[in-house]
């Protein structure tokens, strides 16, 4: 019997061990359940955020975009009112010129009073390459 007895404690023993490494073995797959978990977390949070980002650049982009055809439409319509600015200056220019040439020639004498009163001035269009030409006018004299 003590061959019996041998072998009973052996296999006691071996159960013994064996149940040691089971919950050796237990123990570390619940940390490693409980990494597992939170690492599953933790990438479910930075996929959230992922997405969060993703909607903000999109977002931002097209508020770039409404932002840059805003820009372009303003820049536009200050060309339209700087051109339209310009070319009102351009006509005081021109008639400020014409009424400082009409009055040069009214004080020198080349025109009298009864020829500024029964005449009229036509201005042709100018040639918008020139850029600042002269005025030019035709004067009719009136018939005595």
């Amino acid at each position: 019997m003590s061959g019996l007895e041998k072998s009973l404690n052996e296999t006691r023993a071996e159960c013994s061990h064996l149940r040691a490494e089971l919950d050796k073995v237990t123990q570390s797959r619940q940390q490693l359940d409980k990494k597992h978990q939170q690492i599953t977390q933790k990438l479910q949070k930075l996929q959230s955020e992922l997405e969060e980002e993703k909607q903000m650049g999109a977002l931002m982009r097209a508020d770039k975009q409404a932002l840059t055809a805003e820009r372009d439409e303003l820049r536009q319509q200050k060309e339209v009112e700087v051109a339209d600015l310009r070319d009102q200056l351009h006509d005081l220019m021109m008639h400020f010129e014409a009424q400082a040439k009409i009055q040069e020639q009214a004080e020198k004498g080349d025109i009298t009073q009864e020829e500024l009163t029964e005449s009229h001035v036509e201005v042709q269009g100018q040639d918008s390459s020139t850029g600042s030409g002269g005025v030019k006018g035709k004067r009719r004299k009136a018939k005595k």
